[in-house]
């Protein structure tokens, strides 16, 4: 028997229709996962381009529901079938159809699961350059329930290829703790990130280092970013500053924030050698 696929049709009897088999939905879900893919031309990208593109094609295509505590929510919420073809999804489609492209482009990537802002969470894990990173899709999705007339702006990126130790700020981990600990692409997380040259430290050992290549690279506009749970000192990094730049000549301006969703402080240096 055949099954009408209207992606327009989201009715409780609709997706519950048990004449809609398995392997028909599977099949489905292939041809559109393949289109995409042609689509994005991700065979033709970098790796790197190729998660980046893919995660903020699937922000805009699908709707992202959510679901309050033991609330009983369709099936298809859970499955890539929803995110799909019905362009609707709990957190768990995101992360199926994420990882389906990625393994269908070459890319090793895995699921995650968890909690997130009080529920139940899927996201991914995915392989760059050998190293592992989180990525999770829904909630990087800046819209909830509704996505009539989004245009694809303000995609965040809180947890674009982050660490385990980012994404413990606010998520908790069910599995593989520390399997991601990785900082290179904290950039696209702290939105704060305004330099072209910045350091993400976890330890107080090799600051003046990196401050004494800043100054050997002609460098004089720097950030320095550090979780307050390192036991770094603001006071060693400036310290560290002035040891390495300072002359009679030299001045410094110094800038600082704090991202509370990651607990983490960002430290801008601005050297003047007028």
């Amino acid at each position: 028997m055949s099954a009408n696929y209207n992606t327009t049709d989201t009715s409780t009897e609709y997706i519950n229709n048990e004449d809609i088999y398995d392997e028909e939905k599977d099949k489905t879900v292939g041809e559109i996962e393949q289109s995409i893919i042609d689509e994005l031309q991700l065979n033709t990208l970098t790796d790197f381009e190729k998660i980046k593109t893919l995660h903020d094609y699937l922000i805009k295509y699908i709707t992202r529901e959510d679901k309050k505590y033991n609330e009983i929510v369709p099936k298809y919420y859970y499955e890539a079938y929803g995110a799909l073809v019905l362009k609707k999804s709990l957190s768990d489609g995101y992360a199926k159809v994420f990882m389906d492209i990625m393994k269908d482009v070459g890319m090793d990537c895995s699921v995650a699961r968890g909690n997130y802002d009080g529920e139940e969470f899927v996201w991914n894990r995915i392989k760059l350059d050998g190293k592992w990173y989180n990525i999770d899709l829904a909630a990087d999705d800046p819209t909830i329930k509704s996505h009539d007339n989004y245009d694809g702006m303000n995609i965040r990126y809180d947890y674009f290829l982050v660490s385990d130790n980012v994404i413990e700020y606010s998520h908790t981990i069910e599995d593989d703790k520390y399997m991601c600990t990785d900082d290179t692409y904290i950039k696209y997380a702290l939105d704060r990130i305004l330099c072209e040259n910045y350091t993400f430290v976890d330890t107080s050992d090799g600051i003046e280092d990196i401050i004494a290549q800043y100054e050997k690279d002609g460098v004089f506009e720097f950030q320095i970013l550090y979780s307050e749970d390192a036991g770094i000192s603001m006071s060693d990094i400036n310290a560290a500053v002035t040891k390495v730049y300072y002359t009679n000549e030299t001045g410094c301006r110094i800038s600082i924030e704090h991202d509370a969703i990651r607990n983490t402080q960002i430290i801008t240096y601005l050297i003047d050698m007028d």
